[in-house]
C-alpha cells in the first residue's frame, strides 16, 4: 500500500476519533452498523473525487489517477444504492404515496440548492476571469432537485458540473426507484419479494445485453434489487458478529487491494458488494468500527459530506495550484489533511443547522397532509 493509501484512511480513522464527541447527537431507534457505514462509503467516494480533483488541474481531465481509489469510490455508490433499497424494501402498498414524496422532496432537494448555488458563483467567477460570455441559460437544470442528472455549462464554464465533482448523476438514479416503488410496492411483502428479487437479479444479470443495457446501467439498478432483497432475508442474523465482521472485511480488501477488477459496476463486484452489504446489514460491524460514536455521527452528515465535498477539493486546487502549493507534497499533504477535517466539521453542521430542520418540516407538512386526508375520509 503506498503512502497516499495510508494517508487516505488515517483521514477517515482520524476524522472519526475529532468528531466523536458528545456533543453531536445520535438519534435512538437508528440502524448503527448502517449509519456507520454511510459515513465509509462517503469518504470514500471524498477520497476519490480527490484523485480526479488533482487530475483535473494537472490534465484538465476529469479522469482518475489510482484504480483503489477508483474503485473505492464505486464500491461507496454502489453500496449506497443498496442501502436505499434496503431502506424502503419493504414499503406498504397502502402507504401515502403524496406524504411519502413529501418527505422525500425535503429531505434530498433543500441541501442541493445550496450546492448549486455554491458551485454557480464559483462557475460564474470563472467565466469572468476567462472573459466568457454571461450565459445562465440552462440554470433551471441546476434546480431540479437531481431530477435530471444533467448541470450544464454557467457562464461558458463548460466543466461547471465538476466544481460539485458531478456528483448528482446519482440522484437522478435514486429518483427513479423512489418514483417506482408505489409500483414496487405491490410485490413486497413477506410472501414473495425474496423470490421476486431473486428472478428479477437473475432476469436482468442475462437480460442486459440482449436488451443493449449498458452493463454500467444495469449494475447500478441490480445493487437497488440486491437493497430490497437483502432487507427481506431472515438468514445470519443471529450468528457471531465477529465472523461476519471477518467475512466483511475480507471482502472489503480483496475488492479494493487484490483482486484485478477496477470497476464496481460489474456482475462480478455486483456479487462480492453483495455479500458485503448482506453482511454489515445483519450485524457485521467490522469489529465494532462502524458503530462507534465517530463513524455514526458522520455517517448522520454523510448526504452533506456526498454533496459539499467536491466544491471544497475545487476550491483547494484552484488555490493550490495557482500558488504552486501542489508541488511541495509536505505543504499540500497539510492542506488536503485540513481541508478534509473542514468538509467533515462543515458537513456536521450543515445536517444540524440545515439538514435536520428540513427533515423534520418534510415530516411535519406530511402529517397535516395526511391529517386532512383522514378528515376528508
Amino acid at each position: 500500500m503506498n503512502f497516499h493509501l495510508v494517508w487516505v484512511f488515517f483521514c477517515i480513522i482520524s476524522a472519526s476519533f475529532i468528531f466523536g464527541s458528545k456533543k453531536y447527537k445520535i438519534e435512538p431507534n437508528r440502524e448503527l452498523n448502517i449509519d456507520g457505514l454511510r459515513y465509509l462509503l462517503a469518504a470514500f467516494v471524498v477520497f476519490h473525487h480527490n484523485d480526479i480533483s488533482k487530475a483535473y488541474f494537472e490534465t484538465g481531465k476529469w479522469a482518475l489517477n489510482d484504480p483503489i481509489l477508483g474503485y473505492m469510490g464505486q464500491f461507496g455508490v454502489a453500496v449506497f444504492f443498496m442501502i436505499t433499497g434496503y431502506l424502503f424494501g419493504d414499503i406498504k402498498k397502502d402507504t401515502n404515496w403524496i406524504s411519502f414524496f413529501i418527505k422525500r422532496f425535503f429531505r434530498v432537494v433543500p441541501l442541493t440548492y445550496i450546492s448549486a448555488i455554491i458551485c454557480i458563483s464559483i462557475a460564474t467567477y470563472v467565466g469572468i476571469k476567462l472573459g466568457n460570455n454571461a450565459d445562465f441559460s440552462n440554470v433551471i437544470y441546476w434546480f431540479d432537485g437531481g431530477l435530471s442528472g444533467v448541470k450544464p455549462p454557467i457562464y461558458g464554464y463548460k466543466d461547471a458540473q465538476f466544481i460539485g465533482a458531478a456528483v448528482m448523476w446519482t440522484l437522478y438514479w435514486e429518483w427513479i426507484f423512489y418514483f417506482s416503488l408505489p409500483l414496487l410496492s405491490f410485490a413486497f411483502n413477506k410472501t414473495y419479494t425474496v423470490g421476486i428479487c431473486i428472478a428479477a437479479i437473475s432476469i436482468l444479470a442475462h437480460t442486459a445485453e440482449f436488451f443493449n443495457i449498458p452493463i454500467h446501467h444495469a449494475s447500478l439498478l441490480l445493487f437497488f434489487a440486491a437493497g430490497v432483497l437483502i432487507k427481506n432475508l431472515k438468514i445470519i442474523s443471529s450468528s457471531n458478529s465477529i465472523i461476519k465482521s471477518t467475512l466483511a472485511s475480507l471482502i472489503l480488501i480483496y475488492c479494493l487491494f487484490v483482486s484485478n477488477i477496477h470497476s464496481a459496476y460489474n456482475l462480478t463486484s455486483f456479487v462480492l458488494i453483495g455479500v458485503f452489504f448482506l453482511l454489515v446489514a445483519k450485524g457485521g460491524n467490522l469489529f465494532g468500527m462502524l458503530s462507534t460514536r465517530g463513524f455514526v455521527v458522520l455517517g448522520d452528515a454523510s448526504y452533506s459530506i456526498y454533496l459539499l465535498h467536491g466544491i471544497a477539493w475545487f476550491i483547494m486546487n484552484k488555490a493550490s495550484f495557482h500558488y504552486g502549493i501542489q508541488n511541495n507534497d509536505v505543504a499540500y499533504y497539510a492542506i488536503q489533511t485540513f481541508v478534509w477535517y473542514a468538509i467533515c466539521f462543515i458537513s456536521l453542521m450543515s445536517y444540524k443547522h440545515f439538514e435536520k430542520p428540513f427533515i423534520l418540516y418534510g415530516k411535519k407538512v406530511a402529517s397535516k397532509f395526511e391529517a386532512t386526508c383522514t378528515k376528508e375520509a
